[in-house]
């Protein structure tokens, strides 16, 4: 197990390419999370909606639709003791989403693709652990 600060956190993890959500779901479980992955933003909410985690990972670009805008939109529209303030980060490759992402919701932006351990940092100060 690696030395990380992301023990016992609970991480949603939304991405529809199945070799990035695979390598992230493994990286965050080794780092001692505990994940849910998710390959839609519709199986996403679901899994939110049973269990609200610590912190949402989301890729941005998905289907058109029902991308990591429009989960952001549906989280953030929840009430407060549903986890509508989860704490968010939006994953992506255009850098013109970035102020999007922000402006619709998440708090933090990485690129893709990720740095694996820069990623874990981020996760582990968005969810307060010392």
């Amino acid at each position: 197990m690696r030395s990380s600060p992301l023990a016992g956190v609970r991480v949603l993890l939304v991405d529809d390419d199945e070799l990035v959500r695979e390598a992230l779901h493994d990286y965050f479980v080794e780092c001692g999370a505990v994940v849910v992955a998710a390959a839609s933003a519709r199986a996403a909410l679901k899994a939110f909606m049973q269990a609200p985690p610590d912190v949402l990972v989301s890729d941005l670009r998905m289907p058109p639709g029902e991308d990591g805008f429009w989960l952001i939109a549906a989280i953030r529209a929840l009430k407060p003791s549903q986890g509508c303030e989860v704490p968010a980060v939006a994953v992506t490759g255009d850098v013109m989403a970035a102020s999007q992402a922000m402006a619709a919701g998440f708090q933090a932006v990485h690129g893709k693709p990720p740095k694996l351990p820069d990623l874990a940092a981020l996760v582990g100060r968005l969810a307060g652990v010392p």
